[in-house]
Formats: structure tokens, C-alpha cells, sequence
């Protein structure tokens, strides 16, 4: 559920961990969920697959990104409308 509060972990709010996996997603051409959770573990972020799931779910719902053949990527008029996010990782 994302609904942040100023008790929350900030490294593990949903909008945050969104915001990191946007940047990896502009870095690669698609990546599959284990792949994502791999990059979220080498930056020593926990998290389970409840909160990774709903935080894919915010990404698709906002129209940032899609899912297709087992693998997500960013839209491709998202990835114009994205400021270069290489510097937030």
C-alpha cells in the first residue's frame, strides 16, 4: 500500500524505491522482476516481493511503465517526458 508516512523507512517508501527503479529501467533496455531485485539488493535495499509488487503496481498504474513477455520497461514517451536520473542511483 503506498501511503507514506513520517514513520516510514524512507529508503523503503514505495515513491523512492519507484524513483530507483526508473533510473535502473533508463539504464537498461527492460529488465525482468528477479533482475530488478538483484539491482535493488546490490544498492542494500531489503524489501519484499509484497512491497516490490506494489511498487511496479504505482509504476504501471501512473503510465510510467509497462509489462510484456516477463519484462518490464519504461514507455517510450515516458523515457522522453524523464530527466536524465543517472546521478539519483
Amino acid at each position: 500500500m503506498i501511503s507514506p508516512n513520517k514513520y516510514e523507512n524512507i529508503k523503503t517508501n514505495s515513491l523512492v524505491l519507484g524513483a530507483k527503479i526508473v533510473a535502473f529501467l533508463q539504464n537498461e533496455k527492460s529488465a525482468s522482476i528477479v533482475d530488478i531485485q538483484i539491482f535493488l539488493r546490490k544498492h542494500k535495499i531489503e524489501i519484499s516481493y509484497q512491497k516490490l509488487f506494489d511498487t511496479l503496481t504505482f509504476l504501471f498504474i501512473a503510465d510510467i511503465i509497462d509489462y510484456n513477455n516477463n519484462l518490464i520497461y519504461i514507455k517510450n514517451d515516458t523515457r522522453k517526458s524523464l530527466h536524465n536520473s543517472k546521478t539519483f542511483i
